[in-house]
């Protein structure tokens, strides 16, 4: 698992410091931690893609943790079609996010999955999400414990044979990269596992 700190800065950004937002990347997945306005830029100072993203936690409605959402979801709207994002947060934020996507006409083009944040345990991905409440002045507000699915057994060479994936990536593969082939198709290391 590596976790990549976007931002960590509380409430406004500083020059050295963004809103925050966490990367968890394992075994070509990625998950996104809270999302402040600015992300998708630290996202490009950290050489990391935009395009990984499908799956989002916001813990809780104060700004400077989900006001990078809304921009997040254009983006992706214009750079890829087809795919699907997931957003957990609090029950309330459902409804503000339609009302913001409706308000301005925003059809990002691919599905929206909202689920609503409660206690307990979520698997997403190759993710297992535990959910707990934090006091922060009465506000509705998600601590998130993140671990990681038990990876499978061992790199399938006749997959990536199958697949068409050179042997200079395989290595990638293995350390849990996803790698784009030579033909411009996706694997992800679940793929080849």
């Amino acid at each position: 698992m590596r976790i990549k700190f976007l931002g960590t800065s509380s409430a406004v950004p500083t020059k050295d410091r963004g809103l925050p937002a966490i990367l968890v990347k394992t075994m070509g997945d990625s998950i996104l931690l809270d999302c402040g306005e600015g992300t998708q830029r630290q996202m490009i100072m950290a050489k990391e893609s935009i395009m990984n993203i499908d799956k989002v936690v916001i813990t809780h409605l104060h700004g400077d943790h989900f006001f990078g959402l809304f921009p997040l979801i254009q983006t992706l709207g214009i750079l890829r079609k087809g795919s699907e994002l997931t957003i957990l947060g609090p029950k309330s934020l459902e409804p503000l996010l339609i009302s913001i996507m409706e308000g301005t006409g925003s059809k990002p083009g691919f599905k929206v999955n909202f689920i609503g944040i409660e206690r307990g345990e979520i698997l997403l991905g190759n993710f297992i999400l535990e959910f707990f409440e934090v006091d922060h002045n009465g506000f509705e507000t998600y601590g998130v414990k993140v671990k990681e699915r038990d990876r499978p057994c061992e790199f399938d060479p006749k997959k990536a044979d199958e697949l068409g994936v050179p042997v200079f990536m395989r290595g990638f593969l293995q350390k849990g990269y996803t790698v784009k082939l030579p033909d411009g198709r996706i694997v992800n290391p679940s793929d080849v596992m």
